[in-house]
């Protein structure tokens, strides 16, 4: 499965007001980088770093050494450790559900359409980027029984299935309770020599909730595709005016951009992957997408604007993870044992991140009021502007690289 996402211009950004507020006009939670750079510090000072914590600087702190030790230009190991201790601060105040899903296909029984909903053909898929409103995806298809879905939806005129997130259980397979309209836009057949049999192009459309499955024992059986019984998702937010939480959902992502410039971007931009044939290639990271300024400076909120800048952040965390993995596969020097250590670290803070942003991605999906959208994508990149500000206190003090 390949995907890309489709950007377009957006209307003009609105106007910065209520500078600093959160979901409903209330105050954000109060910061918790200083904290978080104290007890970093404190740990640091454990070790031999000799540094101090003085007061100042957008809530953050400001540190200063007191040692007389030389700035190192490559973190040490035991600085790198410390310093990814930093990336554990991500943690930012819930106002969404978890993620719901439904109950395992293997326990549900066959059942009729209502005829109250409309049916979709159902492809699910364990998508490494959760696919949101507005962008585009293309899907390889080689399995035989969604070749012979993509031919039924031909016959039978239909552009539009549902693709649910998929995840395996100790009790069977789950999807996802909301999932994502893909409506197909172009269907090509493959290049000679191909391992699949079509190449489809897909506008992912509205989010629907899943009422009901019609034929769940297809999917172990693999005879056949799902069908499922979906519905709208309704907004309870039409009308109310929302423009205090769209200023700082902006605000918040403006925050971010001006301290990871600050903070420096470790990621590497060419690397060497290999496709499913082994072939050698180059992956160039710097086409993930991620918020930037001029982004921000034509972003709105409304509509497929806010699925747009919800994109963005995913792409930016994407980034952040290819990152981490970058710094695992770096960080060889050093006793064994201690370099091990730090591999590890590396890789589960990567995974970690991984699956946070997946879950944040699942769970604007199928929150309904846009105003809690809004304040949950808020709420994380207020937690990550704290983030790298600590992690701008800590570069300031040893003099450390950038990190993720």
């Amino acid at each position: 499965v390949a995907g890309n996402m489709a950007s377009s211009p957006l209307p003009p950004r609105h106007a910065r007001q209520a500078r600093g507020r959160g979901a409903a006009g209330r105050a954000p939670p109060p910061s918790r980088a200083a904290a978080a750079t104290a007890a970093l510090l404190a740990a640091a000072a454990t070790r031999g770093l000799g540094l101090a914590l003085s007061a100042g600087g957008a809530g953050a702190g400001q540190l200063s050494a007191r040692s007389s030790a030389r700035r190192c230009r490559r973190p040490q190991p035991r600085i790198a450790k410390l310093a990814l201790r930093l990336r554990g601060q991500d943690a930012s105040y819930d106002v969404l559900e978890d993620v719901r899903l439904l109950p395992p296909l293997e326990s549900m029984t066959p059942s009729e359409a209502s005829g109250k909903a409309a049916v979709l053909p159902c492809f699910p898929l364990p998508l490494a980027r959760t696919a949101l409103p507005g962008t585009e995806r293309t899907l390889r298809v080689s399995e035989p029984r969604y070749v012979k879905m993509y031919n039924d939806m031909l016959v039978e005129g239909q552009s539009s299935l549902l693709v649910p997130r998929c995840e395996r259980g100790v009790h069977g397979n789950q999807l996802a309770e909301v999932a994502v309209v893909f409506r197909l836009v172009d269907r090509r057949d493959p290049p000679p020599g191909a391992r699949y049999r079509y190449s489809c192009l897909h506008h992912v459309a509205c989010p629907m909730r899943i009422s009901r499955v019609l034929n769940p024992a297809a999917f172990a059986a693999a005879s056949t595709y799902l069908r499922v019984e979906c519905e709208e998702i309704p907004d309870s937010d039409v009308g109310v005016d929302l423009c205090a939480e769209e200023a700082a959902l902006l605000e918040a992502l403006s925050q971010v951009v001006e301290l990871r410039a600050r903070a420096g971007d470790p990621l590497r931009r060419f690397q060497l992957g290999h496709d499913a044939k082994g072939r050698p290639w180059i992956v160039d990271n710097h086409l993930l997408p991620t918020i930037t300024e001029e982004a921000l400076n034509t972003a709105c909120t409304d509509g497929d604007g806010f699925w747009h800048l919800a994109a963005l952040w995913q792409g930016y965390c994407e980034r952040r993870v290819v990152s981490l993995w970058q710094a695992h596969d770096r960080a060889r020097s050093g006793p064994p044992e201690q370099a091990a250590e730090l591999r590890k670290a590396y890789a589960d803070d990567a995974n970690a991140l991984a699956s946070a942003t997946a879950d944040l991605m699942q769970r604007l999906l199928q929150t309904g009021p846009r105003g809690r959208r809004l304040a949950a994508l808020q709420a994380a990149a207020s937690a990550e502007a704290e983030r790298l500000a600590a992690t701008v206190a800590l570069q300031a003090a040893v003099g450390a690289e950038p990190f993720a």
